[in-house]
């Protein structure tokens, strides 16, 4: 464990990306993500993105909801099946 860490670490050094520089890069992909969406979403008109969800029907909100808790269910067996895997 301890030689794959070293490893790691050895060639994370390699390519530059050491110390501070490995820990500001997530900073700086979530800052440009930001600025990104900034620019992006002036351009969305709340009203007629209001008007769009209102056209959704019942049994559609219901289908989706209940597509949403088959997939939860889906993900906690993935998880229990792992857990006991480990």
């Amino acid at each position: 464990m301890a030689n794959r860490r070293a490893a790691a670490q050895s060639a994370l050094s390699h390519f530059g990306f050491g110390g501070i520089a490995r820990q500001l890069l997530p900073f700086a992909l979530a800052a440009a993500l930001g600025w990104y969406l900034w620019q992006h979403l002036g351009a969305i008109d709340p009203d007629l993105v209001m008007a769009e969800i209102a056209r959704i029907a019942a049994h559609q909100w219901l289908l989706a909801l209940m597509a949403t808790a088959v997939s939860f269910w889906a993900v906690g067996r993935y998880d229990e099946v792992l857990h006991r895997q480990f």
